[in-house]
């Protein structure tokens, strides 16, 4: 156990640029440290993160989070952005916070592309504010908070009236503000979500031993589960909703949700939530789990090993060990995926390592991927347009720009 005064949060606000999947891309991650009683320790700080030439950001994304098309231009490369994160997050008294952590877990896609396994969140806790409030929604003081007040975090802020800027730079202050009206108002929600990930699998391991029933909180709904098999990453569940829909699942158990005992759901709690443990209870009875389909997309992790040969799986590994700026070419045996992201690697990370031919040839495959590129991204400021308010000027000019970008590439 940490003593307080050692402890710090780490609050980050990762940027993405793009839907979430193997070529998920971050803009970059506003940084802001402070200690256990939520003092900053120095100022908040933009790791921006350069998009490859061949790369554009989703005009949507962009809409949605006031970002300027143009953040991706400049900054390191992902690589040195995984060092600098990694080692940010790394200390056993650093507690990185988010708000909503699938945009955290971008780095996971990052991390692959420079042939590391992305295990480090495995290893590591994270507290996700938005799972929290949700828990405090559901169980403590928030109960009056509409379901859109946690759509995203300044959202979040503005329904507990939090004063929070609007700058890039600013907005990561609403992280700490957060923490702190949670630890004023509903400390034992705070606390139990704090206990991490050796308390999921705890509980899980409780279900999977009794056939007990725990309750998942994962920042956007409630649902009721029974663990099935538990391994060292990842749970198998039988989980029903309060729809009374029965769903095979697998968790990640790195997710940083919150799994309660069956017992937070009191019968006041039920009839207040609509969710009946004893229905819940008999769909689960009643499925047949060997024709339940497990519906949860694969990990990223296993995403990029099914389009891996067995030796490419190995070279890959091996790679990843090497200095990466001294790296013989990818075998000849290769696939052209394999050597592809093999080739990239290296062009986007380490430019000054390749021969000219080499970079010749990463001018030209930049040319023809951004050509392609440039159809999507045409139609995605089409269906950014609809997100546009007539009486907001200032959101008018920002579309204007992001459709106005690829001109001044």
């Amino acid at each position: 156990m940490i003593a307080p005064e050692n402890q710090q949060y780490l609050c980050l606000l990762p940027l993405p640029l793009t839907a979430p999947g193997l070529q998920a891309r971050l803009g970059g991650v506003v940084c802001k440290r402070c200690d256990f009683a939520l003092n900053p320790i120095g100022k908040a700080e933009l790791l921006p993160i350069k998009l490859p030439p061949y790369e554009l950001p989703n005009p949507i994304y962009l809409l949605k989070q006031d970002l300027a098309p143009e953040i991706g231009s400049e900054g390191c490369s992902e690589y040195a952005a995984l060092t600098e994160l990694k080692a940010a997050m790394e200390p056993e008294h650093v507690l990185p916070l988010v708000y909503g952590f699938k945009y955290l877990f971008y780095l996971q896609a990052m991390a692959l592309r420079c042939f590391m396994l992305p295990r480090f969140f495995y290893t590591h806790d994270v507290l996700d504010l938005k799972v929290v409030l949700q828990a405090s929604r559901l169980f403590g003081s928030l109960q009056a908070l509409p379901a859109k007040a946690l759509v995203n975090l300044q959202a979040a802020a503005q329904a507990l009236h939090l004063t929070v800027g609007s700058s890039l730079l600013a907005r990561i202050e609403a992280l700490p503000a957060i923490l702190a009206y949670l630890k004023a108002h509903d400390a034992p929600i705070l606390q139990f979500c704090l206990k991490g990930q050796a308390e999921r699998v705890r509980r899980l391991q409780h279900s999977l031993d009794t056939g007990s029933l725990v309750m998942l909180v994962d920042g956007s709904g409630l649902k009721a589960a029974r663990c099935l098999k538990l391994t060292k990453m990842q749970a198998q569940l039988l989980t029903c909703d309060r729809s009374l829909q029965v769903r095979a699942e697998t968790l990640e158990l790195c997710d940083p949700l919150l799994i309660a005992p069956q017992g937070v759901l009191t019968p006041p709690r039920q009839l207040q939530l609509d969710f009946s443990i004893a229905k819940v209870q008999a769909a689960l009875a009643a499925a047949d789990v060997k024709t339940l389909p497990d519906t949860t997309p694969p990990p990223l992790e296993a995403q990029l090993w099914a389009k891996l040969s067995p030796a490419e799986r190995q070279e890959y590994l091996t790679t990843g060990t090497r200095n990466p700026q001294l790296l013989d070419p990818a075998p000849l045996s290769a696939s052209d995926f394999y050597k592809e992201l093999f080739f990239f690697y290296q062009a986007d990370n380490f430019p000054q390592c390749l021969i000219d031919s080499e970079l010749a040839a990463y001018r030209h495959n930049c040319r023809i991927l951004l050509g392609r590129r440039l159809q999507r991204y045409v139609k995605e400021v089409q269906a950014a347009s609809a997100l546009v308010r007539e009486d907001d000027d200032k959101q008018q000019a920002l579309f204007m720009r992001i459709a106005q970008y690829p001109q001044s590439l």
